[in-house]
């Protein structure tokens, strides 16, 4: 792997450097680091082989750097292998892409925040949360992946299984400044996942904004935290940050301020309690919110729509009335009403009649603004002062905290409305809750804008609806009046008046903007023509400038030249000379040499001369010693053949005389029986056996015959136990056939629907108490909804029908699991059921059905249901089923061609033809079982129980006498089974016996044959023994000779072995 690395790191840090390495088409990172870091940061590696974790980086490999492999700084002496993200960090993938959309946004901040869990969970605390520590990586099927890495400031803060905090005081390091939590900077405690979620929430920022409001490069212009001075960008961002958590006041971009604001009153809060941090945070349930606080700051709407799901987050939701003070209103002569808003989100307010309730909220209708005829209980606004008083008084309390809110106003914002006779005025304070002041900031203008910020309108009917008005709305439901206050509360007529006037001033805008085209052309011309003349001048001047330089450039130019050509020489004399002092020096020291070597060579001359003259003579003496050595060695080659020649001869000598005395001993031991009086007791024994082997042929023969007698006798007996057999079990099938139709036929005369199934009643009868359980009634069985226009062709119809005539539909799976839930609650038997959507139309069969000559299974069909109709021809293509009255028409008419869009044909008697289709042949099919239809024939209903009883009492009947006879097949049968198997093992013993008698009879031929050789042996032993007699004369003459050439072998290998000898020594002289 280290091979691999590119030698030039893609980051180079004090704590750590990054390298790339390639292995195949897969890319590597590989980080080294000191001791410390490393160490640091294996913790949580090794913490995490137990988990399943998939938002933390997974290490490949760790541990110390080779020696060869060099690193930039020399103190990372230690390595660890990840995959490499090949989008790099959020940071580099967010500046990256152009326009990127607010839900990728939305997803990197939700991820980023779920790695941060994944890490807390494992008992550690991260100290350095940025933008640059969180990697992206796209997956081979385009799936983002985020994971958190860098991890050498890591702490355990706690233990996992014993839930104690391990953390005591703070370390030093802070990590980022920009992203860096202030306790972490001022070191005043120790860090806790708190801190780190303060670090996400700029990173958070980041996301959105693209930069932190107090980049320590690009600070905001509008960042004035105060009149003191800071050394370091590091310590006024720090005490920005410590500015802002210690007076709440936020010191950034004034288009920042809201969302830094709702960030700060959470850190604040979670500073209380360090040690915890607030589990609903990481719920993934509760992700969409921070979604929403995004999506409202980003788009920079104060939607009261977004902002109540922004503000559950913090607890603190601006636009809240928290407080109502009535004087002198209607019925009340003073009345403060507090609403726990912090604690509660709907307000119920209960009481007797006329105690009060409409004035209450005739008075918060009338102190945000409205009129007195909005309420219906006065026609000005001078009727609601109470009786025999000058004057009303209303005050309304609106929260003022959180995201959406107005930030030039305090934490409570207080709309007052005094009401006399003649007048009525407006005034809004704002207070800050700490010192409790109340400041006037304005008058009913302000008001109007403060209703539009917190989305309240007073003539909405989805905003305001007093008693009146819902009294007539629920009086009045009908369809006109209910789209007449769909249009006001939607205010789709506002809209289409706005939408007139923006056509008619798009229109003028479009004429205004033709008209200044043509001035805004002759403009352009004229400001080219300026620009160009003032780029003239300017021209003009600096060339001036550049002319008066050259001049005295030129003046000079000259001497410079001649100057430094004289340099250049006299730089080049002075080498010239030095080299020419070394090479004299060379010259000498050449010739010297020369002379020694030239008495060196006389010297080398004369010991080569007598040299020369010794190497001639050796070199004679070395010659002869050679040629007598070839000499040698043709003649101990000779010598070696002849003495092999010898010793092959005799060799075969020795094995002819082996096979001549072993023949000779075989004739010499048989020659002392006597011939004749064998041969005559074998030809006695041949001839018994002779007239046995007749004897035991005949027995064969007869047991043949009577062995293919009992076959034939008992193919016919096992044809007719198998006819009786088959008879018999038809019968049965017909009589249980029969038991069946006639429980069925008891069943269906108490319910109908019993014909398609036992249970299927009671699940009818479920289904419809339990109506509410289905988004539609399931459509069962499907056979209760099937009609035929004419009843002949029942039997063929429901034959190829069988197998969902009891099948119940289902709209949607949900229904399905409920009609199973249905099932199991009263422990049925569930039926078929299908999944399919209801529909209002039948198929179309234009263009599908054969010609109308044929009757087919769809045209014989009576269904109303579409979609039962249309699950018919789904399951059995019932438009393409011909129907036929006899088996041959049917046969004729599918082969070989059958007509167009035919599927397939069935006859009365069920039976089925099917037509050749592509590699599918030609299939007839008769029907053995002789279907009746029970459904769809109003016959079998029409039954009558005396009927059934008869047909299984005729059919028991005939069942006790077929059993007797299939009983009497079985035994005759076994009998004539039996009778085979004894001839079978009688036949084999004949055979065996027979095969005996021919053995015997050729050992007795084999014997004779020998008899017969006999006679021809005295002479073959006369001649055997002169051969061996002079066999063994030749084989003494042969070791003769053998060991004379051995003996003379011998003497010439020694003289071949001193000839060798005296030609090294002679070699070795020569080399000395």
């Amino acid at each position: 792997m280290f091979h691999s690395i590119n030698t030039k790191p893609i980051h180079i840090g004090d704590r750590s450097s990054v390298y790339i390495a390639k292995q195949g088409s897969e890319f590597f990172a590989l980080k080294v680091s000191p001791e410390i870091a490393w160490k640091n940061e294996m913790k949580v590696y090794q913490s995490l082989q137990n988990n399943k974790f998939n938002r933390i980086q997974y290490v490949i490999s760790s541990g110390e750097i080779p020696e060869g492999f060099k690193v930039h700084n020399k103190l990372h002496k230690f390595y660890i292998l990840t995959r490499y993200n090949n989008l790099r960090d959020v940071n580099a993938w967010l500046g990256r892409i152009p326009g990127i959309t607010e839900a990728m946004r939305f997803k990197a901040a939700r991820e980023t925040l779920l790695a941060l869990k994944e890490l807390h969970l494992l008992g550690f605390v991260s100290r350095d949360v940025k933008l640059e520590n969180f990697g992206v990586h796209i997956t081979k099927d385009h799936r983002l992946n985020f994971c958190i890495y860098d991890l050498e400031l890591s702490q355990k803060y706690i233990d996992i299984e014993t839930r104690e905090l391990t953390v005591r005081k703070p370390i030093k390091g802070h990590g980022t400044t920009e992203y860096a939590p202030l306790v972490q900077m001022n070191g005043s405690r120790p860090t806790f996942p708190v801190d780190d979620v303060e670090g996400w929430f700029y990173c958070l920022y980041h996301i959105f904004c693209n930069s932190v409001p107090w980049n320590r490069y690009t600070p905001e212009p509008e960042f004035n935290i105060s009149n003191e001075k800071y050394s370091e960008k590091y310590l006024w961002i720090r005490g920005a940050k410590r500015e802002m958590q210690r007076t709440g006041k936020i010191y950034c971009a004034k288009k920042y301020d809201c969302l830094m604001s709702a960030i700060f009153k959470v850190i604040l809060k979670w500073l209380k309690t360090p040690e915890l941090v607030e589990v609903r945070f990481y719920d993934e349930s509760h992700m969409s919110r921070v979604g929403f606080i995004c999506l409202w700051w980003t788009l920079n709407k104060f939607c009261f729509c977004c902002s109540i799901r922004v503000f559950s987050l913090f607890n603190a939701i601006a636009g809240k009335i928290t407080c109502i003070e009535l004087v002198n209103f209607m019925c009340h002569s003073s009345l403060t009403l507090n609403f726990d808003v912090d604690k509660y989100n709907c307000c119920y307010i209960i009481g007797p009649n006329g105690s009060g309730k409409s004035a209450l909220f005739a008075a918060l209708n009338i102190g945000l603004g409205g009129a007195g005829r909005s309420n219906e209980r006065g026609k000005r606004i001078n009727d609601y002062i109470k009786e025999n008083e000058n004057y009303s008084l209303i005050r309304i309390h609106i929260s003022n905290e959180g995201p959406n809110m107005i930030p030039d106003y305090g934490d409570v914002i207080i709309v007052e409305r005094r009401i006399t006779h003649k007048t009525s005025t407006v005034t809004i304070k704002s207070r800050v809750i700490e010192d409790g002041k109340e400041e006037i900031v304005g008058k009913r203008r302000e008001l109007e804008l403060i209703l539009q910020q917190f989305n309240i309108d007073l003539e909405n009917p989805l905003s305001w609806l007093s008693q009146d008005r819902a009294r007539q709305f629920l009086q009045s439901m009908k369809p006109q009046r209910l789209y007449e206050l769909y249009k006001k509360s939607s205010e789709m007529d506002g809209a289409e008046d706005l939408f007139r006037n923006i056509d008619s001033l798009f229109d003028e805008l479009t004429r205004v903007v033709k008209s200044m085209d043509k001035e805004k052309s002759a403009k352009e011309s004229k400001y080219l023509q300026m620009k160009a003349r003032f780029d003239a001048v300017n021209q003009l001047t600096n060339k001036k400038v550049t002319i008066q330089r050259l001049y005295w450039y030129q003046l000079w130019a000259p001497v410079r030249d001649r100057k430094n050509e004289i340099e250049e020489l006299e730089r080049k004399l002075q080498i010239n000379e030095n080299k020419k002092d070394e090479q004299a020096v060379k010259k000498d020291e050449f010739i010297k040499a020369i002379d020694e070597i030239n008495k060196k060579q006389k010297d080398c001359e004369k010991e080569l001369d007598i040299a020369s003259s010794k190497f001639r003579s050796h070199n004679e003496n070395l010659n002869e010693l050679k040629r007598k050595s070839r000499e040698l060695n043709f003649d101990q080659h000779d010598l070696n053949d002849k003495v092999k020649r010898k010793q092959w001869n005799l060799h075969l000598l020795d094995n002819q005389l082996q096979k001549a005395n072993k023949e000779l001993q075989d004739l010499v031991g048989s020659s002392g029986h006597d011939p004749e009086s064998d041969r005559n007791n074998l030809n006695e024994k041949l001839s018994q056996l002779a007239d046995q082997m007749k004897a035991t042929e005949l027995e064969q023969k007869s047991l043949y015959n009577e062995l293919n007698s009992a076959e034939v006798d008992y193919q016919n007996l096992k044809r007719n136990f198998k006819e009786n057999s088959d008879q018999y079990s038809l019968l049965e099938r017909s009589r249980t056939r029969i038991i069946e139709e006639k429980t069925l036929f008891e069943q269906s005369k108490a319910d109908k629907l019993a014909i398609f199934g036992r249970d299927v009643p009671r699940l009818i009868g479920l289904i419809e108490n339990n109506i509410n359980l289905f988004k539609k009634r399931p459509i069962g069985p499907v056979g209760n909804y099937i009609k035929l226009k004419d009843k002949k062709w029942a039997n063929p119809i429901e034959y190829c029908l069988r197998n969902m005539i009891g099948t119940f539909l289902c709209d949607s799976s949900d229904d399905r699991k409920a009609l199973d839930g249905l099932c199991s609650s009263i422990q049925i038997r569930k039926p078929n059921v299908i999944t399919t959507e209801f529909v209002n139309q039948k198929y179309d069969l234009f263009g599908r059905e054969p010609p109308n000559e044929f009757p087919t299974i769809a045209r014989i069909l009576d269904v109303d249901n579409p979609t039962v109709f249309n699950y018919i021809l789904d399951k059995v293509r019932a438009e393409g089923v011909l129907l036929f009255e006899k088996d041959i028409d049917a046969r004729n008419v599918m082969y070989p061609k059958p007509p167009q869009n035919a599927f397939k044909a069935i006859t009365l008697a069920c039976s089925e033809v099917n037509p050749q289709r592509g590699s599918r042949p030609y299939q007839y099919f008769r029907d053995t079982t002789n279907f009746k239809a029970r459904v769809l024939d109003s016959n079998f209903m029409s039954s009558n129980l005396n009927d059934f009883n008869e047909q299984l009492e005729q059919l028991t009947n005939t069942l006790e006498l077929k059993s007797v006879e299939v009983q009497e097949s079985k035994f005759s049968f076994q009998t004539i089974e039996n009778k085979i198997n004894n001839l079978r093992q009688k036949k084999s013993q004949t055979e065996a016996r027979l095969n005996g008698l021919n053995e015997k009879k050729y050992e007795i031929e084999e014997e004779l044959n020998k008899l017969e050789d006999m006679s021809l042996s005295e002479d073959k032993i006369t001649n055997l023994r002169s051969s061996i007699r002079e066999s063994e004369t030749e084989r003494n003459n042969l070791h003769i000779k053998l060991t004379e050439l051995e003996q003379l072998l011998s003497e010439k290998t020694e003289k071949v072995t001193e000839t060798e000898s005296k030609i090294e020594a002679s070699k070795r002289e020569l080399i000395i």
